[in-house]
């Protein structure tokens, strides 16, 4: 203890506590940096594009995120130190839950490592402090710190997120594990900026130079994979997502240039999920599903794209085969511990990937626990052992091949030296700080000088060893001539070109070939139906509906309805062969529904595979009436029911239709007829989920004029009547009779009853009498008896009623009095 304090000093510890603090703050800035450009990124989703325009999780109406801006910062900050999530909640008040949630933004673990390492390298330079235990301290002290404002700031700022009927949802990376991981990260990190440089002791030991050479080797593997994928990723989603997902990059490209280099290691990416039952008898259930590079045309990808991924490995694999060559140093063939290092490191790289690339989630609800993940499968670190054995290979084999055609300044960057001493043929010499095989010109360094005598410089048979030879053994390099110079220059760049080409073609198809993908299909026809263009959603997937009822899928009527599609997100696509299943959710007036698409190439050609969208459902509404009708208005456009089918009491019809609201009524030319209208509302996913359409009743009344009319004929079937010479005229009202003879009979109504109109239904109404009229009947009788006859002029008055039925066929009104 007492030796301790002697090396301890204020000053140094001050310079401890100020790396952590900058550390964690340089992160905490760059996390709100990459933050506001995501919510940035959320907000040109929402308001860059129609509302509704599908994108993998940024379609439709999209949250803002920034009123969380800062404490997601904070969160990804602890994240970014291997931290897990946790959440806790209340379901509605009755039922405890929590949740957790792994994922790991690899840029800022880079960037905090990196902050905590430059950090400690600055402090010790400017501080110079002893070596031993109170370097020691030094970092303990910086991760104390570190670990302490990662935490404080991570549960004073917990990430809440608000869901109706859930209470308490907010995420923190704060336990015990997290303080111990981010102290041990950060110390480790802090402890080798403090003792960098290393000692001579830890820097010549033999198995840390070989395992140091040994990272380096796999480093430059996973770099030179990881520099190809991570912009090709980005502009090839970028192009198919637009800039939301361009300036969320930073957060997800690193962990998929990971899932990328798994795949490229012919590794496969598995999705899972397990589930509890919270009916006993049910039991659990579980799911697995697993993509390879050869396989990835299951998820809509082209195989040849992972193909491609298979080969940049080889690439890699080759280049980092390369670099162990130039610095491993000797080796004994013959020894089969000489094979180890290498495959070990990359079995140990395969670990640290598949773990840092796993993102998951677990819940926990009363009794009930569930989790769902996607990673690298987990036999990623034996096929990283294999490819750490075939880079090893390469390197006794191949290496010595490649080197004899690289340029010798590429050979000497690659050997740990950045150029040539001065005097040397850096064109044509071959490198060699080591013997070479016999013939070869060595020199102690990388380039012999320009004054060494060619004969001082060969090495004979005798000097190689026969059984251990030194390495790196370079092969003869002969001159060039500038012919063969200007020859070679030609083939690399041409062969260069048409890799450019290969690959820039293969791209552009896959752009290309994307741009036209059944998602896209879904979208256009999702947006028109958005948009109300019933002539584009009908050329993208006709519903297979005869010509004559396709009354209402029509621009005219389909434009003016309202509570259309709010908004789509496309969840996901699964194509397989020539076929396509595209799951989307639709939004209407608040609601959802999950829809599946079914498509299928016709004719595919090499830069479109024309996805066709099968014929799709569309809803339907029914409209009955009690009355016959020819014309109805729906959405303010007249629309004929002649070729619509009748049934029952009055007149029925159905009508398929888009989703939407539709206003029914009757057209302004109805002279006789008057209704109240009525509305009807076509769900989304009725016709796919088999729901019973709505119908509307339209209860017709009779109009002034139908009134005016039938109270018209009415009136002209009484005068009818009364110029009758009946005492009895037929079929009228008003009528009498006598016991003598008459003659000369005249009637004359006095008064002309109204008329009243009742109930009626399937295009008659009843009618009666509102107000008695009245009738005189004018004469002659014979009051005499045999050949006397007496004529006497004889007038009586008379009231009467009436009742019938007015029919209304055709625009036309008959009446009819009983």
């Amino acid at each position: 203890m007492e030796d301790i304090l002697a090396r301890f000093d204020v000053k140094a510890l001050r310079s401890a506590v100020i790396v952590g603090l900058v550390a964690y703050f340089a992160s905490l800035i760059v996390a709100l940096v990459l933050v506001m450009l995501a919510a940035a990124g959320v907000g040109m989703a929402g308001t860059g594009s129609p509302s509704g325009t599908a994108q993998p999780v940024l379609g439709g109406s999209v949250p803002s995120l920034w009123p969380a801006v800062f404490p997601l910062a904070v969160q990804l900050v602890s994240m970014g130190m291997l931290a897990m999530l946790h959440a806790s909640m209340d379901v509605l008040g009755l039922v405890h839950g929590s949740v957790s949630i792994f994922a790991v933004p690899l840029l800022l673990t880079v960037v905090s490592l990196s902050a905590l390492f430059f950090g400690s390298l600055a402090a010790r330079r400017r501080n110079p402090v002893g070596a031993g235990k109170g370097v020691w301290a030094q970092a303990v002290i910086t991760g104390i710190v570190f670990t302490v404002l990662v935490n404080t700031f991570s549960a004073i700022f917990g990430l809440a997120i608000p869901i109706p009927g859930v209470q308490g949802l907010s995420f923190s990376a704060v336990d015990f594990g997290s303080f111990v991981l981010v102290f041990v990260l950060a110390a480790a990190t802090a402890l080798a900026g403090w003792t960098h440089p290393w000692s001579h002791r830890w820097q010549s030991h033999p198995i840390a130079v070989l395992a140091r050479r040994a990272l380096l080797t796999a480093g430059v593997y996973l770099g030179l994979f990881s520099l190809i994928t991570i912009p090709v990723s980005v502009v090839v989603l970028g192009i198919k997502f637009g800039w939301a997902a361009v300036m969320w990059a930073p957060l997800w490209a690193p962990s998929a240039a990971l899932y990328l280099f798994g795949l490229g290691q012919l590794s496969s990416i598995g999705v899972t999920w397990t589930a509890g039952s919270l009916v006993p008898s049910s039991g659990p259930g579980s799911s697995s599903s697993y993509v390879s590079a050869p396989g990835l045309d299951q998820v809509g990808v082209p195989a040849w794209a992972g193909w491609l991924l298979v080969l940049l490995a080889l690439v890699s694999v080759l280049a980092a085969s390369i670099l162990w060559y130039l610095r491993r140093g000797s080796v004994d063939r013959h020894s089969i511990t000489g094979w180890l290092p290498l495959p070990l490191t990359f079995l140990a790289t395969g670990i640290i990937v598949t773990w840092l690339s796993t993102v998951s989630g677990s819940t926990e609800i009363s009794s009930t626990r569930g989790s769902a993940g996607i990673a690298l499968a987990s036999w990623t670190p034996l096929l990283m052992l294999l490819w750490g054995a075939l880079a090893e290979a390469s390197s006794r084999l191949g290496a010595p091949l490649a080197l004899s055609i690289l340029p010798a300044r590429a050979v000497a960057l690659l050997a740990g030296q950045r150029t040539a001493p001065a005097g040397t043929a850096a064109a044509d010499t071959a490198p060699a700080n080591v013997p070479t095989i016999p013939g070869a010109e060595v020199s102690p360094g990388i380039f012999p000088p320009a004054s060494a005598s060619p004969l001082s410089q060969r090495t004979t048979q005798a000097d190689v060893p026969r059984e251990q030879p030194e390495y790196p053994v370079i092969p003869p390099r002969k001159p060039l001539t500038p012919r063969t110079k200007r020859r070679v220059a030609l083939i690399g760049g041409a062969s260069a070109a048409v890799v450019v080409l290969i690959v820039a073609g293969f791209t552009t198809v896959n752009l290309i070939k994307g741009a036209n993908g059944p998602d896209k299909v879904v979208q256009s026809y999702l947006q028109a139906l958005q948009d109300g263009d019933a002539q584009k959603a009908l050329a993208i997937s006709d519903p297979n509906i005869p010509n004559e009822r396709r009354v209402l899928l029509t621009n005219q009527v389909f434009g003016q309805a309202r509570n259309r599609l709010d908004g789509f997100t496309v969840l996901g696509t699964d194509v397989k062969d020539n076929n396509a299943t595209v799951h989307a959710e639709l939004r209407q007036a608040g609601s959802k529904a999950n829809v599946d698409y079914q498509l299928s190439k016709v004719a595919p050609d090499l830069l479109n595979d024309h996805w066709k969208l099968a014929p799709t459902p569309v809803g339907s509404f029914g409209i009955a009436t009690d009355s016959s009708i020819g014309t109805i208005t729906v959405n303010g456009v007249d629309v004929s029911l002649g070729a619509q089918p009748t049934s029952g009491f009055g007149s029925s019809y159905t009508f398929p239709a888009f989703p939407g609201t539709y206003t029914i009524g009757l057209p302004g030319s109805e002279k006789y007829l008057t209704t109240d209208g009525g509305t009807a509302t076509v769900n989304i996913g009725n016709s796919q989920q088999n729901q019973i359409p709505g119908v509307v009743t339209l209860t017709t009344r009779p109009s002034d004029a139908f009134r005016t009319e039938v109270q018209a004929q009415v009136t002209k079937l009484l005068n009818q009547c009364a110029a009758s010479t009946s005492l009895l005229p037929t079929g009228c009202p008003f009528g009498t009779y006598s016991f003598y003879p008459v003659r000369n009979i005249k009637w004359a109504i006095t008064t002309m009853p109204t008329v009243l109109i009742g109930n009626g239904g399937n295009g008659q109404w009843s009618i009666s009498s509102n107000q008695n009229g009245k009738a005189t009947v004018s004469g002659e009788k014979n009051l005499g008896f045999g050949n006397s006859p007496d004529w006497q002029p004889n007038t009586q008055e008379y009231s009467f009623s009436f009742y019938g039925t007015a029919t209304l066929h055709n625009d036309q009104i008959s009446v009819t009095l009983n």
